[in-house]
């Protein structure tokens, strides 16, 4: 039987892959009202979703919030923020604003850089469109909405700031 933290903990360490243990544990926290029941809900839910989703962009904030408060060493116990499952996994998606999901959190795992969601920047899209008098190509409204996401470095000239 399980009883303590450590009884789940050390379960959860010999069967890692056992989603159902994890979700046990989550039931024991919440009845202990303890948040990181939720914590565990959101990243087991994120799991079974493409990361160019829209749901997983939202869960991930909530993510991020509750991995602040369920502290670094539980979460590494957990294996949360060090074992994901692959990237890839769901293909590469046909829309820009997936791609650009996909690559962010791909930037994001194996580099350890925070990516936000992508912006988008429709309005932006839409005007340039009105004085060109024509659709702009997929690939200058990937440009469009990455641009307004990255930094710019003006001490740069070869910065993307040389285009404004």
């Amino acid at each position: 039987m399980l009883h303590t933290h450590d009884d789940f903990l050390n379960a959860i360490a010999a069967q890692p892959a056992d989603r159902t243990l994890r979700l046990v544990y989550a039931d024991w926290l919440d009845e202990r009202a303890d948040p990181r029941g939720e914590l565990i809900r959101v990243e087991e839910q994120m799991r079974q979703l493409p990361v160019f989703a829209d749901r997983f962009w939202e869960l991930k904030l909530r993510r991020n919030e509750l991995r602040t408060h369920a502290g670094a060493e539980w979460c590494g116990q957990m294996r949360y923020g060090t074992e994901c499952e692959p990237v890839f996994r769901h293909g590469i998606p046909d829309g820009w604003r997936e791609r650009w999901r996909l690559i962010r959190e791909f930037t994001e795992r194996w580099h350890r850089i925070p990516m936000p969601d992508v912006g988008g920047r429709w309005a932006e899209i839409i005007e340039a469109e009105v004085r060109l008098g024509r659709r702009v190509p997929p690939s200058v409204r990937e440009w469009i909405a990455f641009r307004h996401d990255v930094p710019v470095d003006t001490t740069d000239s070869y910065s993307f700031g040389v285009l404004d």
